[in-house]
């Protein structure tokens, strides 16, 4: 139902609010100690070395990965030679 409606059947808004009331943003306590301080260069140096972990293992899947296409394309290779043969056998044997 609409607003109008809803007012036309005697029912009203317990309270209206303001715009800076309904958009207010509550601050922290910024005068709280944190209980455990971590250095930002301690996790700068711990992000890299996840960073050069997964770069190595993306590198040794993507060789991986390299070396089945190759083998993969050299037994296509094969199979289209064999199939170009068979065909010239077969034209061959034509009367």
């Amino acid at each position: 139902k609409s607003m109008k409606t809803i007012m036309e059947n005697g029912l009203e808004l317990s309270k209206k609010l303001k715009f800076f009331e309904s958009t207010k943003i509550l601050k922290p306590n910024i005068n709280q100690e944190p209980t455990e301080k971590i250095s930002m260069n301690d996790l700068k140096i711990s992000q890299y070395k996840k960073l050069s972990n997964n770069t190595a293992k993306l590198t040794k899947t993507h060789t991986s990965f390299l070396a089945a296409r190759q083998d993969f394309s050299q037994q296509m290779s094969e199979i289209i030679q064999l199939q170009l043969a068979c065909a010239q056998n077969l034209l061959n044997e034509a009367p």
